[in-house]
């Protein structure tokens, strides 16, 4: 009686396993790194008034299909919250938030969104003068 080796993969499993792993290192990692949005500056334009400031610095050869800013009286403003879409000009953008009730916190932050996740910006907080 021959000796038979038991075979636990067939060379065709191996074989397309190699080239799956093979395509899946070589594919392009730049198209998913996050977009880097910033939130610039806030400030007071008038007595309720406030200008809100933020930049795309570096979008990685990835279309950003929107930006803005979100606004709240809790310290992580999420999109949701007072959302303003704006147009970007050289990867800098601006909006303006009226009515702000005076001797109020508020937290102002960045956002872009791609076709694969959506990246905030840094939180920054100001307070609306007496």
């Amino acid at each position: 009686m021959k000796n038979k080796s038991i075979t636990l993969f067939p060379k065709k499993y191996i074989l397309l396993f190699i080239l799956y792993f093979s395509l899946l290192l070589s594919c392009n990692k730049d198209v998913y790194e996050s977009i880097k949005v910033e939130t610039v500056a806030v400030s007071q334009i008038g007595e309720d008034s406030i200008l809100v400031e933020g930049r795309i610095s570096n979008n990685n050869n990835v279309d950003v299909l929107y930006n803005g800013f979100c606004m709240s009286k809790l310290p992580f403003p999420e999109m949701k919250d007072n959302q303003v879409l704006v147009k970007r000009i050289n990867g800098s953008f601006k909006a303006l938030y009226l009515n702000l009730e005076p001797d109020t916190e508020y937290y102002f932050r960045s956002f872009a969104v791609n076709n694969f996740e959506y990246t905030y910006g840094n939180i920054i907080k100001f307070k609306v003068p007496y």
